[in-house]
């Protein structure tokens, strides 16, 4: 009870503006993200770095996923100079983690150019590989970052199987990203849960 009064009294606050109270310890709502033919649903906001939000499909949670898309907002960057170190930290964050960077290039869009990022990760004692299809442009402000990842898994042969889903839709998810409408980043909940 004390949530939804507290989530009340944010609205009228704030002038009804989105704060991510959810009722009853619930999750916070945000817009569905329709993207390469599924639905995906807000599992995660962590504000400890940047403010960054995980969406996963159908049932999938935090813990299982075979897919995500998780946008990352960069209020400090608000040029293309800016965006350009975000880019050059984001490669050396993956590399720092085991990944290794498979496509970098700048590709057109609606609204100028982006960068786009292809890193895959080998997890061996998992038997799989994680490739991260990574979008970075500057938005209305600033900076955002749309990451769709993907886990490939196979107890035969997960390396054979990733490079055949490389092979044949890293084009498809690139453009995909170039076309991907994120959502207003003012108005995602930007309550940890």
């Amino acid at each position: 009870m004390y949530k939804i009064r507290q989530c009340a009294l944010a609205l009228i606050c704030c002038g009804a503006a989105i704060t991510g109270c959810a009722l009853a310890g619930g999750t916070p709502k945000a817009p569905p993200i329709h993207f390469l033919g599924r639905t995906y649903h807000l599992a995660s906001f962590d504000k400890k770095d940047k403010p960054t939000w995980d969406f996963v499909s159908g049932s999938e949670t935090m813990d299982d996923w075979t897919t995500m898309l998780t946008i990352i907002d960069r209020p400090d960057a608000r040029s293309s100079k800016d965006l350009d170190r975000v880019v050059e930290e984001n490669k050396s964050n993956y590399e720092s983690h085991g990944g290794r960077i498979l496509v970098a290039t700048t590709l057109p869009y609606a609204d100028g150019t982006y960068n786009y990022t292809v890193v895959g990760f080998d997890e061996p004692s998992k038997q799989r590989f994680e490739i991260s299809f990574v979008k970075a442009a500057m938005g209305r402000r600033n900076a955002q970052v749309a990451v769709y990842r993907v886990r490939i898994s196979d107890p035969q042969d997960y390396t054979g199987k990733a490079k055949t889903f490389l092979h044949q839709h890293s084009a498809e998810v690139g453009s995909a990203l170039g076309q991907l409408d994120l959502p207003d980043i003012d108005r995602l909940p930007r309550t940890e849960f």
